[in-house]
């Protein structure tokens, strides 16, 4: 074999090998992403159960109140999601309608809202599952959890530090609004 086929022989060869190590890396990066959220519920539930010290009977209640409410958001999120990808898409036309973006931020609003809603809804359902100072423990954790929490440094549940929540997001969209309205 000649040396200039012997050398696209070993590019080939590597090439493939590459392909072949990445492939199962992704594969293996994908699986254990997907068992750590598995994991983090679990071990969040874990938590809750400890720290509220809830009864098989409570905890049961809670889980079939959680299937639910996630039963009735995911919709609501798969909405979001596809009005959230077409709003971008309006944005990135060459010839912008910015009636349309602003309708489609209005409809996304709207459907954050059901899901804000929602959550409400089934706090306010869990409470009547636990006794008082067990809701008092459940709400630290939740506002913890919706916060971040400071002293690990950690983000909420949203992702993003204690200032960064929707509402202070809004007012300061909102007063720059106002600001420029009124300079105009």
């Amino acid at each position: 074999m000649s040396k200039k086929s012997l050398s696209w022989l070993l590019v080939i060869s590597l090439i493939i090998n590459f392909s072949v190590l990445a492939t199962f890396s992704y594969y293996r990066w994908l699986h254990n992403s997907e068992s750590s959220t598995r994991s983090h519920r679990s071990d969040y539930r874990s938590r809750m159960k400890k720290r509220l010290h809830l009864t098989d009977e409570q905890e049961k209640q809670i889980s079939e109140l959680r299937s639910q409410f996630y039963d009735r958001i995911r919709p609501l999120r798969k909405k979001i999601h596809i009005q959230r990808r077409e709003m971008m898409q309006l944005i990135g036309d060459e010839n912008v309608d910015t009636n349309m973006v602003m309708q489609k931020l209005d409809s996304l609003k709207k459907l954050e809202k059901q899901i804000d809603v929602e959550s409400v809804k089934n706090l306010l359902r869990y409470r009547e599952v636990l006794s008082p100072e067990q809701q008092k423990k459940f709400f630290e954790m939740i506002t913890s959890r919706m916060h971040g929490d400071s002293r690990r440094g950690k983000p909420g549940a949203d992702g993003k530090k204690a200032m960064d929540c929707p509402a202070d997001s809004m007012n300061k969209y909102n007063s720059h609004e106002d600001k420029n309205r009124s300079k105009k």
